[in-house]
């Protein structure tokens, strides 16, 4: 064998046993530090507050919803005839769900934190328009109960 096929075997030889071993790194090894490090990471505790305790907050996350609501046409005839329910879909109205955990107790364990909950939803100036020009009818199912 010449020098530069002995070169080119010992390189290849190099490079097939590093990538077994980033291989197996991938495969076996980073599942556990990334595990380990999303566990530290998602404890509630004073120190990270600012990124649980109000969302969006200084966590940059902003949750949407989009509801659907159904304008029933013939309202008068389910009313006083029984008749079969008309409607359309009407949607998607969209808003902002906001969180707040207030009352917010760390626990002597370190372990548990007391709070309640106040979860609201805010419109977005773009869709505010748009939903105020919706008109829907709505049947009170309470009603005929």
């Amino acid at each position: 064998m010449n020098g530069s096929k002995k070169c080119c075997v010992y390189t290849s030889a190099v490079i097939s046993v590093l990538g077994l071993l980033l291989s197996i790194f991938g495969a076996v090894i980073l599942p556990i530090l990334i595990k380990s490090q999303a566990q530290q990471a998602a404890i509630m505790s004073k120190e990270n507050e600012n990124l649980w305790a109000y969302i969006p907050g200084k966590s940059g996350v902003h949750l949407f919803q989009e509801f659907f609501f159904y304008d029933i046409n013939n309202l008068e005839n389910i009313v006083f005839s029984n008749d079969k329910v008309i409607a359309n879909e009407k949607g998607p109205f969209i808003a902002e769900e906001l969180t707040d955990f207030i009352n917010i107790e760390y626990k002597d364990d370190n372990k548990t934190v007391g709070f309640n909950l106040y979860r609201y939803f805010e419109t977005p100036k773009e869709e505010l328009k748009r939903q105020e020009d919706a008109k829907i009818n709505m049947l009170n199912v309470v009603y005929f109960l």
